[in-house]
């Protein structure tokens, strides 16, 4: 990795990427550089993404602070710093689990950016009002607002959140229960992914139109699908290609899959979906616990199974704590 020295201030968005902790110290690191900069605007919107990797770490009165004190830097004003901090401001809340706060800031940014003609920063607004939406119908509007958008707009930064947002709009007819949109939504991303060659995309998207499958009725072709990621996931641990938190999060929710699909195999599979999703950096919302709890139960037909791996980040991102769910105490974890 280029060390942040060597990187372009311009260029800062290229070092969000890994631990919260890490990209932090690389974005401080651009600091001096951004303060003498010809354009003032890279300061702000610098701090504005070292404040949501604090909220990110579980400082959200530190992130919020950092927030402030960028609002009064010279550029902060401009219409694309403004934009950056609304946004940040947002994510700064939903990090902290105030999704219906932030949802209100996602909505400004997406008006102010609309109104200034950011086409790139207003899909953004839009995808993340999508996220921090209540009910799924709205979730629905908000990605398909923001993908028409995408779609329509002549800003590169716009338009590359098309394969992802055709994801996220999947995601959210499944959340709203329309199983045949939300399969022909995961088929798109999955070509759109393809002619991209980001493999990434295309297999959460091939594990997406198995998701849409089952609650189709479709079933053996949806064991079929998850049972090829789930041996790609495999063999990307053993090859280490991609960050292992990744691979587990995949994984994990394939296996959750699985756990549905198959009935002799369903707790080895919860089992499994438990130890890699407990190692991921999970926001414990409703939707969250009543998952983790339909594995737990599950999972404990298993005989012997003992669930040692029950760390995750809580709903404000803070440090790592236990998982505060019905499986919490070892007599319960286990199998008699």
């Amino acid at each position: 990795m280029q060390p942040a020295a060597e990187v372009p201030v311009e260029d800062f968005e290229s070092l969000f990427h890994g631990d919260p902790r890490e990209i932090e110290q690389r974005l401080r690191a651009l600091r001096p550089r951004a303060a003498c900069h010809a354009d003032p605007t890279l300061a702000p919107k610098i701090e504005a993404r070292i404040a949501l990797t604090q909220a990110m770490q579980g400082r959200a009165a530190e992130a919020r602070r950092t927030l402030e004190a960028a609002e009064l830097f010279p550029g902060a004003s401009h219409p694309a710093a403004r934009i950056q901090l609304l946004i940040e401001r947002g994510r700064v809340l939903h990090q902290s689990g105030q999704k219906p706060d932030a949802c209100v800031v996602f909505v400004s940014a997406w008006e102010f950016a609309s109104t200034h003609g950011l086409d790139g920063p207003a899909v953004d607004a839009a995808h993340m009002a999508a996220i921090t939406a209540v009910e799924p119908v709205a979730k629905v509007r908000w990605n398909r607002t923001a993908l028409e958008l995408a779609e329509a707009s002549a800003d590169p930064k716009a338009r590359a959140w098309i394969s992802v947002l055709h994801n996220n709009l999947a995601q959210a007819y499944i959340a709203a229960a329309q199983f045949t949109a939300a399969h022909e939504s995961f088929q798109t991303c999955r070509e759109l992914a393809s002619a991209e060659n980001n493999s990434i995309i295309e297999r959460g998207a091939r594990w997406g139109i198995a998701r849409a499958l089952r609650s189709l009725g479709r079933t053996t072709e949806a064991l079929a699908m998850q049972q090829q990621v789930l041996s790609e996931y495999n063999r990307l641990e053993e090859t280490a290609a991609l960050p292992v938190e990744l691979i587990r999060m995949g994984r994990g929710l394939v296996h959750e899959e699985l756990a549905q699909l198959l009935t002799t195999e369903a707790p080895a599979h919860a089992a499994r979906a438990l130890e890699d999703l407990s190692s991921c950096k999970w926001h414990l919302d409703t939707e969250y616990r009543d998952r983790w709890n339909t594995l737990a139960r599950l999972a404990r037909q298993l005989p012997g199974f003992v669930f040692t791996n029950h760390i995750v980040y809580g709903p404000d991102s803070g440090p790592l704590r236990e998982l505060e769910m019905s499986f919490s105490d070892t007599s319960e974890r286990q199998t008699p």
